[in-house]
């Protein structure tokens, strides 16, 4: 017989526990959509953040990354994915919400392993997954979802690049003009190097996304609160699209190398 303060409730409340744990340790790393309802996530929306390999390849062009020396096509007219970051509406965010190891087979998911490589490239090397480690500890790990559902989240988010941009490789475009390809000043963060007095190189693009009701899964674009669109930094007239360093070096008909001694790094 049971008796004093330790009775029925309390055996049903450990049990309850219990099997909340079980269910989450065997949703890690499965694609499990268990965690899809998981009200403890605390944040109110996404951003979506996309970055122009070309850029980011000439700023670590000292080193000798595969994929930067060796590109894959795509790469060059369109962005690929940087990360899907959980977002407040006071302009904080959660980092790093548990001790979750990256699992690599998530890579090999399906609705992953067909995309990853393409659309969310490490141009380290694909047998290198420290960039895909560092978005889901720092990020995905605040998501609600597990490693299988936040990849694919991700993926399915991706926004595909206006044909401006590749037309424009290796040369500049006008800024209000890829605004308006990308839905408009509200929609979108420009992310530049460079200072505004001399030529900006666009590094990054930013989007935000809403989520379902009630769950943390993304239900696609929304207009931007101002918190984030005040992250802009592309804002100069016309707005540079680099070439890979392999490439033929010349933006606006100025060395780059000239011109990059000018540029204020934002990593």
């Amino acid at each position: 017989m049971i008796t004093g303060s330790f009775g029925w409730s309390s055996i049903v409340c450990l049990v309850l526990w219990v099997s909340s744990c079980k269910a989450r340790l065997q949703g890690t790393g499965t694609g499990s959509t268990s965690r899809d309802t998981d009200s403890s996530f605390d944040f109110d929306f996404y951003v979506l953040a996309m970055s122009y390999q070309p850029e980011f390849c000439y700023k670590h062009r000292s080193s000798d990354w595969h994929g930067c020396e060796h590109p894959d096509d795509f790469w060059k007219a369109d962005l690929t994915l940087h990360g899907l970051w959980p977002e407040r509406k006071d302009g904080s965010w959660p980092s790093t919400c548990s001790n979750e190891q990256f699992d690599d087979d998530t890579l090999k998911l399906p609705g992953v392993a067909e995309r990853i490589y393409h659309d969310w490239p490490n141009v380290r090397g694909d047998d290198d997954d420290s960039f895909w480690s560092h978005e889901w500890s720092k990020h995905g790990t605040c998501s609600g979802l597990s490693q299988g559902d936040y990849f694919r989240a991700a993926l399915d988010s991706f926004v595909p690049t206006p044909a401006i941009v590749g037309e424009s490789y290796g040369d500049t475009l006008s800024r209000s003009d890829l605004l308006e390809a990308y839905g408009g000043s509200e929609q979108v963060v420009l992310v530049c190097d460079g200072k505004s007095s001399k030529t900006q190189y666009l590094t990054e693009v930013r989007f935000c996304v809403g989520m379902e009701a009630g769950t943390s899964k993304p239900s696609g674009r929304i207009d931007c609160p101002s918190v984030v669109l005040s992250e802009s930094s592309c804002v100069s007239d016309r707005i540079a699209i680099s070439k890979f360093p392999g490439d033929d070096a010349l933006i606006a008909g100025a060395p780059r190398e000239e011109q990059h001694s000018l540029r204020i790094s934002t990593l």
